[in-house]
């Protein structure tokens, strides 16, 4: 559940799933949506039932005058304001009621998502930056979780290897460089990573001993995963992951990565098909026990500009 006691950007889509001319359902948390671009394909959000009968807007039409137009009786509605402009049928002497409409977001869209304005209050948190590293190479992605949102950011940090494919590249969860640190909304800690072989090493705790160190940084929607070479230091790949809550135990998750195009191995930082359960069981949560006692009142902090 998302509160909506405070004014805060919530990611919710990546920007390659609003296409133009076509209206696009979404759910976070308890909400409904609806997605479209406008004339000069700016994305528009409301919320996606009717007000005449709570049809499903999504489930309707995008118009030549780029309103949303609902499946049921025709009604169009105004993707700036969420006002009815049009109703089917009506004499030329009737006016539409002002309050013939559905609620209208404010929304931003960069760095390759789009995030809507939600939440009740006059101020409002900035939007999180969701951008990375241009490095030449870039890929996208989405996948549905039976696994609870609120869950999702603890595993994480906890045992990555349950929830991240790595190309070529195992995740050592029984070998963080540390103690996770918090930094405002964020946890963060470091894992040692291997190339993928048959047999593993003997465990070492030291970070030159590895080829590569995964740096995860999490807040509460929002993570950051970095895989650097060891010895040079030199990023190899990076990824933005974000998790919406979807439904009861249910998880959509988005990511986008960029990788080196000049490394002779050509890395990806992606989520896997579904939880892998093995390294849940083995992880000892130290990292969410730290979590728990800070994430919810830093993040409430943070949306609410405290």
């Amino acid at each position: 559940m998302i509160s909506n006691e405070f004014r805060h950007w919530q990611t919710v889509a990546l920007s390659s799933e609003v296409p133009a001319g076509k209206p696009v359902p979404v759910v976070c948390g308890d909400r409904d949506f609806v997605l479209f671009r406008d004339s000069d394909g700016t994305c528009r959000a409301l919320a996606d039932r009717c007000a005449h009968r709570r049809a499903r807007l999504s489930d309707g039409r995008l118009t030549a005058q780029y309103l949303v137009e609902c499946p049921y009786h025709g009604w169009r509605y105004s993707g700036e304001s969420g006002a009815c402009i049009a109703i089917p049928n009506l004499r030329s002497d009737e006016k539409i009621p002002k309050n013939y409409r559905v609620q209208a977001f404010e929304t931003l869209e960069r760095d390759g998502f789009i995030q809507i304005l939600l939440g009740a209050g006059n101020g409002a948190a900035a939007p999180r930056r969701l951008d990375l590293p241009d490095m030449g190479r870039e890929w996208q992605g989405e996948q549905y979780f039976a696994y609870p949102e609120e869950l999702f950011m603890p595993t994480l940090v906890d045992c990555p290897s349950s929830l991240l494919a790595l190309s070529g590249i195992e995740i050592l969860d029984d070998h963080p460089f540390g103690n996770p640190t918090v930094n405002g909304d964020e946890i963060a800690i470091e894992y040692a990573a291997v190339k993928k072989r048959r047999t593993r090493r003997p465990p070492k705790h030291v970070p030159q001993d590895y080829a590569y160190t995964l740096q995860i940084s999490a807040s509460r929607f929002t993570a950051r995963a970095a895989l650097y070479a060891n010895g040079d230091t030199q990023l190899q790949a990076a990824a933005l992951i974000i998790a919406v809550p979807s439904g009861q135990r249910l998880t959509r998750v988005m990511w986008r990565g960029s990788g080196r195009a000049d490394a002779e191995t050509q890395i990806t930082i992606e989520c896997r098909n579904q939880v892998n359960p093995v390294p849940i069981r083995a992880s000892n949560t130290f990292v969410s026990r730290t979590w728990a006692g800070t994430l919810t009142p830093l993040a409430g902090e943070a949306a609410s500009g405290g």
